[in-house]
């Protein structure tokens, strides 16, 4: 049974601003006074998914080889999870689940499931548990961490529409099944890093709050590369990449593209007086670089552009997928 606290209406009002989620929907997720936004306050289970999570999101085929810390491509680069970012989504934390809203469930999946659990696709371990008849919801168990990932219906021009006009389940029902992984998936599971505990909150947390934007204050985390107020940056060759690296206590996070956010509004994102972690610090913050702290933590933020003709030479194969 969940422990979310539904009542609190006023918590919901707090956090829909910044996250895009209908009230109806933040409030499922709104916690308690210690945390009344609910956007950390989760089981082990969960903490334990979305950490990983931000390794398969947050790491693209796309990315230039100069973009790395090391010379070979990161193992998460050509799991394909990073294309859901590419959809106009919004993600909805609770206690005991992972929500991702969107009105292209059953497409979207794709993203992150395989058929087969075979070659190097999707996020290893997801399973089918429960779909609702109508398409409301789409929920998977993960079974490395047993946690719960859902796609639930939203519609950004209908916030009420609770489900699809129409329900189409092709790809939902072509899931992989098994009630074991296989041994391509458990080896993909373990490039996962070890993590010290802060680096996992801090890590949850960013993943948490990757689609967060605020029109009053005019900052935005939208996805990294999706800057919600078309701020324009022509610094670089245009080509949205995301790349996350770190193990332990250190992090290290890099984006670019036209529409890549500054370093700055992540850092305020996260040490956000009203939404932030609780305990992050921003020890340093330019439109480029920014560091935040939590605990022995520490994650290196940096937006950097790659000219056109760097790009196009280092990037040529970069669609050959791994074996």
């Amino acid at each position: 049974m969940s422990n979310h606290n539904p009542g609190s209406t006023s918590s919901a009002r707090i956090r829909a601003p910044y996250t895009g989620e209908p009230k109806r929907l933040a409030a499922r997720g709104t916690g308690r006074r210690s945390d009344p936004v609910g956007l950390d306050r989760c089981s082990p289970q969960q903490l334990k998914l979305r950490a990983a999570l931000a390794f398969f999101l947050l790491n693209s085929d796309a990315t230039p080889p100069q973009a790395r810390n090391a010379p070979e491509p990161s193992p998460f680069q050509y799991s394909g999870a990073d294309r859901l970012m590419a959809n106009d989504i919004r993600f909805s934390p609770r206690y005991d689940e992972f929500a991702i809203l969107t009105e292209m469930a059953d497409h979207l999946l794709q993203t992150i499931t395989s058929a087969t659990g075979q070659g190097v696709h999707g996020i290893p371990g997801l399973r089918p548990l429960e779909a609702a008849n109508n398409g409301e919801y789409l929920k998977f168990l993960h079974l490395p961490t047993q946690a719960i990932l859902s796609f639930r219906h939203f519609d950004y021009f209908a916030p009420n529409q609770r489900a699809p006009e129409r329900f189409f389940d092709s790809h939902w029902r072509s899931v992989n099944r098994s009630c074991e992984m296989t041994e391509r998936e458990r080896s993909r599971w373990n490039d996962v890093p070890v993590l010290h505990p802060d680096a996992e909150r801090l890590l949850a947390g960013l993943i948490s709050r990757l689609w967060t934007r605020s029109k009053t204050e005019r900052w935005a985390v939208s996805a990294l590369t999706r800057d919600a107020f078309d701020r324009k940056d022509f610094t670089g060759s245009g080509d949205d990449y995301r790349y996350l690296d770190g193990r332990g206590t250190t992090l290290h996070l890099r984006w670019g593209g036209m529409f890549a956010v500054p370093a700055v509004d992540v850092a305020h994102c996260l040490t956000h007086p009203r939404i932030g972690i609780a305990g992050a610090q921003a020890v340093c913050h330019t439109d480029n670089t920014a560091e935040v702290r939590l605990g022995e933590a520490c994650l290196m933020l940096e937006r950097r552009q790659f000219p056109w003709d760097l790009v196009q030479h280092f990037t040529q194969g970069r669609y050959v997928r791994a074996k």
